[in-house]
């Protein structure tokens, strides 16, 4: 587990790690993100910390978040920790704290930049406080770090891999290997003459430099591939050491080292822990969608962000999915109280169902053809069934609206032969006058089964 001093924990032994002025600057894109509180991506805040040589810094942030965690980007000192004691660090040590109910308190011996990563977006995003600490105080010395790399290096196999790095794991999560519950680190040499061909993340990446040969290095990133493998029209970022970028979810991207004879390490690192719904491809979630009833997944997708808003449009579109109101799917009070209100105050909505089949024997079904609550306010709608309906005049004026200027596929299930030949003959009769063809043959492409 490493040594103990005074709660701390000191990681010493690189077997623990798995293979796989005072100025403070915060890398924030809040505004891009459409949030009001600071952040590097939706779950994470990064910056950077500079004290001058034997100067102090007081760091509060640590109240605020579950983790802090901070990379020594050079120079050397201690950390004051209240209830657990003093940390002394070093250039490339990592020391990851939990929440503190007192803050941190930075001394510096030399000029000291720190490079830091915490939560704090994602409990301003949960309107959650942090309550008690998920872990232990753990510091990471530097040469354990690159020595770990090093081992996974000398393995037979490894110039063919595509990556060689240790992922830092706290031994308190060694279940799921992370730095933390909710942070995820990677320490990553990017060897001499070489490059890391491209791929992607299921999360953002927030990647520091921790080192690389001037003017050498270089991360290409763009969104889709050329038939070769390389990356389709790419941004080129350039390294420097001591200097941080991020990987946007699920975009490719490619690191280079094109030094003959220097490596180049590198720090990224990604929320951890947590349920990551977003990271799933469309076609995962139509067809989670072909599983739930149609109030379900408004109920429960509606409104969580644009993007699953665009994909209940799309899938009422391409779908035969639409407003079903039966006995065994959902009532029609039900839909008067919750359902109806969100549809018919938002159009892209409306515009986007195409399918609508209803029960007659369910109450206040027919109130669908009413004024109020009318069939024809939905634009797109091209198919509509209609089960156990009585005939009313109500029902024949806007059938035969319908199927003149909207419907491709008109559905009735009607017990009464007398009630279906009284219903064809009113609808061709009203179709003859408006010089439309309504049958069980098939005309411009629309279709009437009775």
């Amino acid at each position: 587990m490493g040594n103990s001093e005074g709660g701390l924990r000191i990681v010493e032994n690189s077997d623990l790690l798995y293979e796989y002025n005072k100025n403070v600057r915060p890398a924030v894109i809040s505004f891009s993100l459409g949030l009001d509180y600071p952040a590097s991506c939706p779950n994470l805040l990064a910056g950077f910390i500079h004290i001058k040589p034997n100067d102090s810094f007081k760091q509060d942030s640590i109240l605020t978040c579950t983790p802090l965690c901070l990379y020594v980007i050079r120079g050397c000192g201690t950390t004051k920790i209240a209830d657990e004691g003093q940390v002394d660090w070093s250039e490339d040590d990592l020391l990851v704290v939990p929440y503190q109910t007192q803050a941190l308190n930075h001394f510096a011996h030399e000029d000291t930049a720190f490079y830091y990563v915490h939560d704090e977006p994602l409990l301003k995003y949960l309107r959650a406080k942090p309550a008690e600490k998920a872990f232990t105080t753990t510091i990471f010395r530097s040469h354990v770090l690159r020595e770990k790399v090093e081992s996974i290096r000398e393995k037979p196999g490894s110039e063919h891999a595509n990556r060689l790095g240790t992922l830092i794991g706290n031994p308190d999560i060694s279940e799921t290997k992370s730095l933390t519950h909710t942070l995820w680190a990677l320490m990553n040499v990017l060897p001499a003459n070489s490059l890391q061909k491209p791929h992607r993340h299921n999360a953002v990446a927030l990647d520091l430099v921790t080192y690389a040969p001037k003017g050498k290095c270089y991360t290409l990133i763009g969104y889709d591939l050329n038939e070769d493998g390389t990356i389709r029209s790419p941004t080129r970022l350039e390294w420097k050491s001591g200097s941080a970028f991020t990987t946007p979810l699920g975009m490719w991207h490619s690191h280079h080292n094109e030094s003959t004879d220097e490596d180049a390490w590198i720090l990224p690192m990604q929320d951890a822990g947590l349920s990551k719904l977003e990271i799933l491809p469309n076609e995962i979630f139509f067809n989670i969608f072909s599983h739930l009833l149609w109030n379900d997944i408004l109920t429960s997708f509606w409104l969580l962000n644009k993007r699953f808003n665009s994909l209940i449009y799309l899938n009422f579109s391409i779908n035969n999915c639409g407003i079903i109101i039966n006995k065994t799917s959902l009532s029609y009070k039900i839909f008067l109280s919750k359902l109806f209100p969100l549809i018919s105050n938002c159009s892209s909505l409306i515009n986007s169902i195409r399918h609508i089949h209803l029960d007659g024997t369910c109450p206040h079904s027919y109130d669908f053809f009413n004024k109020n609550h009318c069939i024809q306010n939905y634009p797109n709608l091209k198919s509509l069934i209609l089960d156990q309906f009585y005939l009313s005049k109500v029902l024949i004026n806007n059938l035969c609206f319908l199927i003149t200027g909207r419907l491709n596929e008109l559905t009735m299930i009607l017990d009464d032969v007398f009630t279906v030949f009284e219903l064809e003959k009113e609808l061709l009769e009203r179709a003859a006058t408006q010089n439309t063809f309504v049958g069980e043959s098939k005309k411009k492409n629309k279709r009437c089964v009775l």
